[in-house]
């Protein structure tokens, strides 16, 4: 069964907001088995909507739309629907008073006459509830297909959906319903990492394998079809991919890097700090939004100008001089400097340039020095990341953060 996702609005078309929506309707159609097989954004124009109900209609099972349904002039989902199916629209009096109830539970407040229009639905169409708006919206079925209308407003839109869209589907159409999971890996490329899997996807039989590169890293999803009696199966392929994967595995499905070092940490009873310049605290944010992170985390330092890596690193000044501050030498003396002052096991630091200034020819943008101190010495690393600013940033805290796990897995 396929499904088209058609988001009404000019706002979206100027990139005034962003379409979670088609997001979210994606991944509630994926798990009933449901494949989105186009994605469509239409302009408020009534016959541009016309046609594309009647394109959607024409190769799709399953049409749902989202937007256009509030009280104003520029919305025509209402007036588009129903001039691609020809038929008319109809005041539905037996919504009125439901309406009139929402309007009165915001305060007293007597409902506009124009609001009608949010109830004037095409001929044939089964309202379906809005609990969390005034605009209903709307189901109807044409041929072997069905369409649905819902407000673009998302939690609206996710509340109709969740309540009556999805469970209608369950017990109208055949549909296959859909258990995925994903490994997630850091330190490996996408082709490094399917040549690793080798002969493992002849062991994966009914399993299907997709990639997905994030920045960094790739997470590898599997799919089983059929529903929770294939859950077994899709339990011993995220086992056997975590196998293959080795150390580049860090968690599945929700666990994050950050609950990964917390986790290593906790079962050797270590804590751990950050000493950050370019990365401006970011490593400790990333770490502190794990809860139960004051276990394992103890302080972050940003030493984002000379002084404050002399003062509150105990960096030596003629080391920043005879080196920089975006050296080695540096990133070195910020993650001892700190060990030895705080008392902690393991210190992360980061100095570099993340730009999209300050860069030369020796230390270009990108350019990064980080150290890991910890109680068997102390590693350091040169990388040089890609992308403006906030993207060196994020590789930074990423890439610093896995090495960190590295670690903690390597030492005795």
């Amino acid at each position: 069964m396929n499904a088209h996702i058609l988001t009404i609005g000019a706002e979206i078309l100027a990139g005034d907001i962003l379409d979670t929506n088609a997001r979210d309707l994606a991944v509630a159609f994926r798990r009933l088995g449901i494949a989105v097989t186009r994605r469509v954004t239409v302009a408020d124009d009534e016959e541009r909507i016309a046609e594309a109900v009647r394109d959607a209609l024409a190769t799709a099972e399953v049409v749902i739309l989202t937007g256009g349904l509030g009280p104003t002039p520029d919305d025509r989902t209402r007036g588009g629907v129903a001039r691609a199916l020809g038929v008319g629209l109809r005041l539905r009096e037996d919504l009125v008073d439901t309406l009139r109830a929402r309007y009165l539970s915001y305060g007293n407040r007597a409902m506009p006459p124009g609001n009608l229009v949010q109830v004037t639905l095409p001929e044939g169409a089964d309202p379906i509830p809005n609990p969390l708006g005034t605009a209903p919206g709307f189901r109807i079925e044409h041929g072997d297909a069905v369409l649905f209308a819902v407000p673009g407003i998302p939690v609206e839109m996710q509340a109709m959906l969740e309540g009556d869209i999805l469970p209608w589907l369950r017990a109208h159409r055949p549909v296959r319903l859909l258990l995925s999971r994903s490994v997630r890996t850091l330190g490996i490329g996408e082709s490094e990492l399917v040549a690793r899997f080798g002969s493992l996807f002849e062991g994966l039989e009914g399993v299907e394998v997709a990639f997905y590169p994030q920045t960094p890293g790739v997470n590898v999803k599997l799919t089983v079809r059929g529903g929770e009696e294939e859950r077994e199966r899709l339990d011993r392929a995220v086992r056997a991919v975590r196998e293959a994967m080795g150390t580049t595995a860090y968690g599945v499905d929700g666990e994050t890097l950050a609950g990964a070092v917390h986790d290593l940490l906790r079962r050797r009873g270590w804590k751990a700090a950050t000493a950050e310049s370019l990365t401006g605290g970011a490593i400790a944010a990333y770490l502190t939004a794990v809860p139960g992170a004051s276990l394992t985390f103890d302080r972050g330092v940003v030493a984002y100008s000379n002084r404050a890596k002399v003062d509150l690193l105990g960096v030596p000044e003629a080391l920043i001089a005879e080196h920089g501050a975006v050296s080695e030498p540096v990133a070195r003396a910020m993650a001892e400097g700190l060990r030895e002052r705080s008392g902690v096991e393991v210190v992360v630091a980061a100095t570099g340039i993340a730009g999209p200034s300050g860069g030369t020819p020796e230390k270009p943008v990108g350019l990064v020095h980080s150290a890991v101190a910890a109680p068997g010495g102390t590693r350091s690393w040169r990388s040089t990341h890609p992308g403006g600013r906030a993207l060196v940033v994020k590789r930074t805290v990423r890439t610093d953060l896995n090495r960190l796990r590295l670690l903690l897995l390597e030492a005795p």
